[in-house]
């Protein structure tokens, strides 16, 4: 079955996305602070994350995250300064 999402491929296989330390994730939804922007700080088979707001750090497992991103902003574009 297709979903027409990169993530979703026709076996049903979900491909890890391309996150990396470092990286900034924009999610759906805000934390309570008003942020939804989170720091990346560990990645593996859950993701340590710091809200760029507060401050607060969580431990998520990744496939939730995953689903509940909307944007990555990686370290190399944050240097340079683009979006």
């Amino acid at each position: 079955v297709w979903f027409g999402h990169a993530l979703y491929p026709a076996n049903g296989v979900r491909k890890k996305m391309d996150i990396h330390v470092g990286d900034i994730l924009e999610m759906k939804k805000n934390h309570p602070c008003g942020s939804n922007r989170w720091l990346v700080t560990r990645v593996g088979m859950d993701f340590k994350m710091r809200c760029v707001g507060c401050g607060h750090e969580v431990m998520v497992p990744r496939g939730k995250a995953e689903k509940n991103i909307k944007k990555v902003q990686h370290q190399a574009d944050a240097a340079h300064g683009s979006t």
